[in-house]
């Protein structure tokens, strides 16, 4: 499917993978909401290491739904050599709201 690349909605890529697959509109928005955070931490990861940064930071989503798990990782920095998604990148779950930022040095 190349809703995103197209330019389109994500809620017009839901429906396409909901037709595709046969599977229900909330299995499949969380599916494309997953997999976009996912697309969305990998391409900021590329650009911070093209742009020279050696480490990222875990940035969570901090609010009453954040969970247990994704509060733990929140401000830690790892170097970008050990970025590995859903241990210390998102996506940690299906449905996670956190990214990642980039540790500019002498800050």
């Amino acid at each position: 499917v190349n809703t995103i690349a197209a330019g389109q909605s994500k809620d017009k890529l839901v429906k396409a993978v909901q037709k595709e697959f046969d599977v229900s509109f909330n299995e499949s928005d969380r599916l494309v909401r997953t997999e976009l955070t996912r697309i969305m931490n990998q391409s900021a990861a590329d650009s911070y290491k093209a742009a020279g940064c050696e480490e990222f930071e875990f940035l969570a989503t901090d609010d009453e739904r954040t969970c247990e798990q994704c509060g733990k990782l929140n401000g830690k920095k790892f170097p970008f050599s050990k970025l590995e998604y859903g241990v210390n990148c998102p996506p940690i779950h299906p449905n996670d709201r956190c990214t990642i930022i980039p540790v500019l040095k002498g800050r």
